[in-house]
């Protein structure tokens, strides 16, 4: 297909590419566009594309992963035409819209994405969506590229999908035999000098207001510096403007992060004559191009998001950049000039980069996604993604948007998780806005909905990590830039007006009785996980909801409270350092989370004489894994004993018990060589064992006596007894407990974790030519060959060898140590032996 009069009148790299790429829509559904930055496969080619008949009255939707990204991609298109933004071109993205029924391009955010497909899945008005920045693996990115995937396969088979990225290293798409084509631009890049620093025992910050000055004077043009994230920005900025800066204060010095104003992200994209430092994040690592860079200095840190879906929290770790993200940084130095990129760090160190960061569909917080799969009709796991989330991730996913009452029990999405979906926020937030409508609070639940969503705008909890001092600090405008209050304050009204339009089916407001709950109460709403109670009265040490740990650090506070809501913490899995919390009081907490209190007997273990360990019996009320209130229990019924065992169990973890005890742990073992060699055995998974408690456990308990001791019973025969008779049968031969060797002696194997192993004097094996093998003949048995003194002497699964070679370099050793022992010059083919050659001849 050819085209007409160029929109873009500049000729740029991708022009050089376009019959091809226009030829892979026409007769593709799915093109991959590798181009690198710079080539105008952001802001050229969608006008082309729109130039030409290919797409009839459709319009073209752009996904881009930062607003940022959108805004700009946006402006600089409509500037090519010589419009407003909103006319031809125009972009939507969280609380913003620049759109008019002229509008034929639509640059949007991922996120903003989601819901319009949800809304509307068949995409009526679109012929064309570009995945822009693919090779980010945003999570929403990957999420609506699937369900495309599926509006193509179910409504729109005119429908056409591209993939954008500036670069496909190591990058595969599992097409699932989807017709797609490849299109490769070379683009025009400059050449780039990367310069290695080494490393360096000085703080970031102080290093860079040491390199910054040097650096301006020695080069041209503009300056871009990469760090990891906004407080390592500020820091860098305080230094560069101290009393010791010898930084020209004819250089302009910028930041530049998401969470900016946009007014003020704007002038960075603006060309201009005077000299800039623009301290970014990893955001401009793929943002529209930052006019007159000739240098990138490169930290070579950036911060991910890591999700624990176990403990749902989420920690943002300070990492080393891949490779790719290396590469894509110093790139930004030769977009329009020969530059030069200035890595912190040595030639040798890279060695050890990873290539690229796994998608962040893999290591961060899938619950939007598994919510809007329910909404969509299909689960996450069935979706065509190019990567997937374990079953794992997805079922305590699943497990704490039904304690957000987003799903029920049955884990189909409820009409408060349908909703939530409507609203801009995570769907933690949006559920609390949703269940906090119309009730009585002292603040706007939207405005803290609002700043919540945006990291960093209230600082961090590194010197108090009590947020409430935070929260009134912004309430009472303290230090805080006015754009920035004026975006957050705008944000939080049209919050307010998307709350307006949903009815108030869910709000708490009879249930609260006109009581004021406070923002720990309304936050607990968004993270009932995260509720957790002191472990011991006055000490900074807690348990959550889901049983985990968390501690705040000794002497920051002097009277810790006793119930809190944990906000941000390390996100360790067991026991996480608290870095942002609220005090909340149990009479809120009692209100607001009745349903979710239980009963439950529980059983307490107690040593008595001789080890004895016995189980004294309590009535325990709880929110979760925390325990509010516990009685004793004098005389429990034998139901109460039963449920106290089985939560005991399931609390201690039956597996742990059955590996940690010698004797049972070898019988595990043995089970489980079979299972893993296909002999068809019941289940040791955890959950298969917990669920039969009842039935293989339990009746080896007698209730009979006043005190119960909870590891008295025989485990070992009540393991067997979940096998039937030819079960019983298959164990003995296939895994046994002992093995006769060619001495007549029985000697016990010993199953490990590597395998079965034989521990056996070596003149008992004479004559063996072969290692044993059991398990269907599938498993090697490894000997351990010992000397008369029981000495290890070799270990090997392959004997013939061993009697081949090795045996005669040992035997030397062994005769002139052991003279009274027989070593055969032919062990394969001589008698076995249990003692000396004296005993041999009685």
């Amino acid at each position: 297909m050819s085209f007409v009069s160029s929109f873009v009148k500049e000729n740029y790299p991708i022009h050089s590419s376009l019959p091809e790429i226009l030829s892979s829509l026409q007769n593709h559904s799915l093109t991959i566009l590798e181009a690198p930055p710079g080539s105008g496969k952001t802001t050229v080619l969608p006008l082309e594309i729109l130039n030409t008949e290919l797409l009839g009255e459709k319009k073209i939707l752009i996904l881009e992963p930062r607003r940022m990204a959108a805004r700009n991609a946006a402006l600089r298109m409509s500037g090519s035409l010589g419009e407003e933004v909103g006319q031809k071109v125009g972009y939507r993205i969280r609380f913003e819209t620049k759109i008019s029924k002229n509008t034929r391009i639509e640059v949007i955010t991922d996120g903003i994405f989601s819901k319009m497909l949800l809304d509307d899945p068949e995409l009526k008005d679109y012929g064309l969506v570009l995945f822009d920045e693919f090779h980010e693996r945003n999570l929403d990115s990957d999420f609506c590229f699937a369900l495309c995937r599926r509006t193509q396969e179910l409504f729109r088979q005119d429908l056409k999908l591209m993939i954008m990225s500036a670069t496909l290293d190591g990058f595969s798409l599992p097409t699932q035999n989807q017709e797609h084509s490849q299109v490769k631009s070379e683009g025009k890049m400059f050449p780039v000098d990367i310069r290695y620093l080494g490393d360096s025992s000085k703080r970031l910050s102080e290093r860079l207001a040491d390199i910054l000055p040097k650096v301006a004077d020695q080069t041209e043009g503009n300056i871009l510096v990469f760090l990891s994230g906004v407080g390592e920005i500020l820091e860098a900025e305080n230094l560069l403007f101290g009393e010791r800066s010898k930084l020209s204060k004819e250089i302009k010095v910028l930041k530049l992060y998401g969470e900016m104003n946009f007014e003020t992200q704007k002038e960075i994209f603006i060309r201009s004559p005077e000299r800039r430092i623009i301290l970014s994040t990893n955001i401009a690592e793929s943002s529209v191009t930052i006019p007159n860079v000739r240098v990138v200095v490169d930290s070579g840190f950036c911060k991910r998001a890591v999700f624990d879906p176990g403990s749902g929290l989420t920690r943002l770790e300070r990492k080393r950049i891949s490779l790719a993200s290396a590469k894509q940084r110093s790139g930004r130095a030769g977009r329009e000039a020969p530059g030069i990129s200035i890595r912190m760090w040595s030639e040798e160190e890279e060695k050890n980069f990873i290539t690229s960061h796994p998608p962040e569909i893999l290591e961060g917080d899938i619950s939007k996604a598994v919510l809007m799969s329910k909404q969509w009709g299909e689960e996450i796991y069935d979706l065509p993604l190019v990567s997937k989330p374990s079953l794992g991730a997805i079922k305590e996913t699943e497990k704490l948007l039904t304690l957000l009452g987003l799903l029920d029990e049955k884990n189909k999405i409820t009409e408060l998780g349908k909703y939530a979906l409507k609203l801009p926020l995570h769907v933690r937030l949006a559920g609390m806005c949703l269940l906090m409508k119309g009730t009585n609070s002292e603040f706007s639940v939207s405005e803290l909905a609002t700043l919540i969503s945006e990291k960093d705008i209230l600082g961090s909890g590194s010197e108090n990590p009590d947020f409430l001092l935070r929260w009134e600090k912004w309430k009472e405008k303290r230090s805080l830039p006015s754009s920035l209050v004026s975006k957050m304050e705008q944000s939080s009204r049209q919050l307010d007006l998307l709350l307006k339009d949903i009815p108030s089916i869910f709000d708490l407001s009879n249930k609260l009785s006109g009581f004021k709950i406070g923002i720990a109460g309304v936050l607990s709403l968004a993270y009932p996980d995260r509720i957790a109670k002191q472990r011991i009265s006055g000490s900074g040490r807690y348990k959550l909801f889901n049983g985990k740990g968390g501690f705040l650090k000794e002497g920051v506070l002097n009277d810790y409270p006793e119930y809190i809501v944990i906000l941000d913490s390390d996100g360790h899995p067991v026991d996480a350092k608290i870095y942002s919390y609220l005090a909340v009081s149990e009479k809120e907490l009692l209100m607001l989370h009745s349903e979710k209190r239980t009963k439950r007997t529980v059983a307490v273990l107690e040593e008595k004489e001789k080890n004895q360990k016995v189980l004294q019996y309590f009535e325990e009320e709880t929110w979760g894994e925390i325990s509010i209130q516990k009685n004793r229990i004098s005389s429990p019924s034998d139901s109460e004993k039963e449920n106290a065992i089985l939560n005991f169990w399931k609390s201690y973890g039956i597996s742990r018990y059955l590996k940690e005890n010698d004797s049972l742990k070898q019988l595990v073992h043995r089970m489980e060589l079979l299972i893993q060699n296909g002999f068809a055995l019941p289940s040791l998974e955890e959950d298969v064992l917990i669920a039969g408690l009842k039935e293989w456990l339990l009746p080896f308990y007698s209730f009979n006596s006043g005190k119960l001791d909870l590891f008295g019973i025989d485990f070992k025969e009540a393991l067997l007894s979940r096998l039937n008779h030819s079960e019983r049968e298959i164990l003995n031969k296939e895994a046994p407990s002992l093995l006769i060797v060619p001495s007549g002696s029985s000697i016990p194997i010993s199953y490990e974790d590597s395998g079965p192993v034989l521990a056996v004097k070596l003149q008992e094996v004479f004559g063996m030519k072969e290692v044993p093998k059991i398990a269907g003949k599938n498993v090697a048995i490894t000997l351990h060959l010992l000397s008369p003194a029981k000495r290890p002497v070799q270990v090997t699964k392959d004997l013939k060898n061993f009697w081949d070679s090795t045996y005669h370099e040992v035997k030397k050793e062994l005769k002139g140590r052991y003279p009274k022992h027989p070593w055969p010059d032919s062990p394969w083919e001589a008698v076995a032996s249990k003692g000396t050659k004296k005993q041999q001849l009685k």
